[in-house]
């Protein structure tokens, strides 16, 4: 990736690597799209911040999220973190624009907004409500 990168003289490039969250956000808003190429990941958090900066997004299928967030073709991509040429070639097609991005981020954000902090208490106060009531509807 670095090699393409510095072969095609490419200055809107980025590849930062792991960042503390209070500098996410300046990331996210500067990007086009977001790649989490991770080898291990429970969950992925910031894959739904991602989303909700309304970006497209490319992530591993070592993320826990994948299945949940990635609508394939439609929101971004999952990839095997393992197969380099893969992931090459999901970034290569990004940057010659054989995607539409715009409303690939358009499509995170109407994926990602079932994923609220309110929609997670709901679900929470039902689990709850329906533990105490010992499994009677």
């Amino acid at each position: 990736i670095d090699e393409y990168i510095k072969k095609h003289n490419l200055k809107n490039v980025f590849l930062p690597g792991f960042k503390q969250k209070e500098q996410i956000p300046k990331f996210l808003a500067v990007s086009n799209v977001f790649i989490l190429p991770s080898i291990s990941e429970p969950w992925g958090l910031v894959v739904n911040e991602a989303m909700a900066s309304g970006l497209p997004v490319l992530v591993s299928k070592k993320c826990g999220c994948y299945p949940d967030l990635i609508k394939e073709r439609a929101n971004g991509f999952s990839f095997d973190t393992f197969n380099r040429e893969e992931l090459y070639s999901l970034m290569k097609n990004v940057l010659e624009g054989k995607y539409n991005l715009e409303k690939m981020g358009l499509c995170s954000l109407e994926v990602i907004k079932h994923y609220s902090v309110e929609r997670a208490a709901e679900i929470v106060n039902r689990t709850i409500k329906f533990v105490l009531s010992n499994g009677e509807k």
